[in-house]
């Protein structure tokens, strides 16, 4: 008998995730960010692992990202939703056990997973808009390496040509073929990810997203409010600790993104301009 394979099984994962729902009915709050990655949301991990009775991860497996992303972006909702039911549920009430909060730095949520989480944790549901300036994010990304729908280094993020985009990349790279240029991609990135947490919080504006923008990570004034409102009992020793954390350096080493030697300024304008006529055709409200 294949042990994995019963333990990974529909009806295995199905009592596990019952399971899960009843032992962490305790549970006050369970977070998770909606943002393009490169915008300090390990910071931010760091943070919240601070404060006791949370359940903080940055990025945690099992992955959201790979075949299971892909699928869902072609519209296969079912492979996304197996995987979510079958392994992504069970882990998260597996690691949100015994603890009062539950938080996930994780920039596939908004992706691919943030409607299913909707349907399973309800009231209970906060999100975190995190935003970083676009440009330092595409530039980010590209000096990276990671360009969006190319390689291992893309798996985490989105293909520019995948039919769910809510921004065409093809039909703004017909107006001028330079913007097949991979920065480009990682510029469309930020503003489809944008796109996807207005269309979000249209859709769900029962929801909580409390906006917070990379540089305010450090501004005391603007993170306690933000605990308070993400995390119920929140209380006085739990306000101490995170104010002490405050500022905390990390990815310290990162250096400030660059831009592309090989792109005229007015073609990224051009291109900023495309992107923004999208979103006011599209009727969603530009939240960065």
């Amino acid at each position: 008998m294949n042990i994995f394979a019963v333990r990974t099984s529909p009806p295995v994962q199905l009592v596990k995730r019952q399971v899960g729902r009843m032992m962490c009915r305790s549970v006050k709050s369970f977070v998770f960010v909606a943002t393009t990655g490169r915008s300090g949301s390990k910071t931010l991990y760091h943070l919240c692992k601070s404060i006791p009775g949370c359940a903080a991860f940055h990025e945690p497996l099992p992955e959201m990202k790979g075949e299971i992303l892909r699928a869902y972006n072609r519209n296969d909702e079912q492979t996304m939703l197996k995987f979510f039911k079958n392994f992504k549920l069970p882990a998260i009430y597996k690691a949100a056990l015994d603890h009062r909060w539950y938080i996930e730095t994780n920039h596939t949520f908004i992706k691919c997973f943030a409607d299913a989480a909707v349907e399973e944790f309800g009231e209970r549901l906060k999100v975190i808009h995190m935003v970083r300036d676009r440009h330092e994010v595409a530039r980010s990304w590209f000096n990276r390496g990671s360009i969006p729908g190319k390689g291992a280094r893309g798996a985490w993020l989105l293909d520019p040509f995948a039919p769910r985009n809510l921004i065409k990349f093809s039909e703004i790279v017909a107006q001028d073929h330079c913007f097949q240029h991979d920065y480009f991609k990682c510029l469309w990135y930020w503003y489809e990810i944008e796109a996807r947490t207005a269309q979000f919080i249209q859709n769900h504006p029962q929801v909580p997203v409390l906006h917070l923008k990379t540089e305010e990570l450090n501004e005391v004034d603007v993170i306690l409010p933000l605990f308070q409102k993400l995390f119920v009992d929140f209380d006085q020793n739990n306000q101490n600790i995170l104010v002490k954390q405050i500022g905390s350096r990390v990815n310290s080493s990162k250096k400030v993104p660059q831009p592309p030697d090989d792109i005229e300024q007015s073609k990224i304008d051009e291109f900023d301009m495309l992107c923004q006529a999208a979103y006011s055709s599209s009727g969603l409200i530009l939240m960065a």
